[in-house]
Formats: C-alpha cells, structure tokens, sequence
C-alpha cells in the first residue's frame, strides 16, 4: 500500500561520481572525467585500472599534439 509513497533515495558519492565521469565522457572531456575518477575510493579505482591507464595514455597523447600544434602555429605566425 505504501509503494511509491516515498521519495526515491538519494544517490550516493559514487553514483554522482559515476554520472559525473559519464556527462564528461559524453562531453569529450577526459581529463575531467579522469579527474572524477580520483574522488572515488582506492579499491573502486583499482576496478578501473586498465581503463584508467588507457585514459591518461590518450590524455597525454592529445595534449603533446596541441603542444605541436600550437608550436607549429606560432612558427608560422613568427614567419608571416
């Protein structure tokens, strides 16, 4: 009788942290959603290890292309 009488329960810090990181990766951005990933418990990061090093690994990879790039932009900027 008392089936949906009562608010639904509040998510809890992983959840948020889960729909956080989930909205960034829809974004496009993984440095945010990596850096959701650390508000997480030490034996919930553990469970995303392989995911976790994937990540920093094209993170870093992204970030020295717009190092070149922006390099390379402003040698041509110097030049012209």
């Amino acid at each position: 009788a008392g089936i949906g009488l009562t608010a639904p329960a509040e998510p809890g810090q992983v959840d948020t942290a889960l729909a956080s990181i989930r909205e960034h990766l829809r974004r496009g951005e993984l440095p945010g959603a990596l850096a959701e990933v650390t508000t997480l418990a030490d034996d919930q990061q553990a469970l995303l290890a392989g995911w976790l090093a994937q990540m920093r690994a094209r993170v870093a990879v992204e970030q020295s292309l717009q190092e070149v790039i922006l390099a390379l932009l402003s040698g041509r900027a110097r030049q012209g």
